[in-house]
């Protein structure tokens, strides 16, 4: 059975972004009002997120900020960088 057009495509608040990618509701809104942070939609006052576009989104980090959105301990300490 395929997707048919218009099908329903759940979307996500704030906090379940948030506690996906691993950071604070707070570091969201500030990465979302400098237009940095993954797309979103506006729905009035709400702000919603498709899986698909945080996903997309994800992928297209590299270096500097995925280190502080995911604070392991894969990534090395930061007083090692110059």
């Amino acid at each position: 059975m395929g997707k048919k057009a218009g099908a329903y495509r759940p979307l996500l608040n704030e906090k379940q972004v948030a506690e996906r990618l691993g950071v604070s509701v707070a570091f969201l809104r500030r990465r979302r009002m400098r237009n940095e942070g993954p797309p979103y939609k506006k729905l009035g006052f709400l702000c919603r997120y498709t899986v698909e576009g945080l996903e997309q989104w994800i992928a297209s980090q590299h270096g500097g900020p995925v280190k502080e959105l995911h604070k392991s301990s894969s990534c090395p300490p930061e007083e090692n960088y110059p």
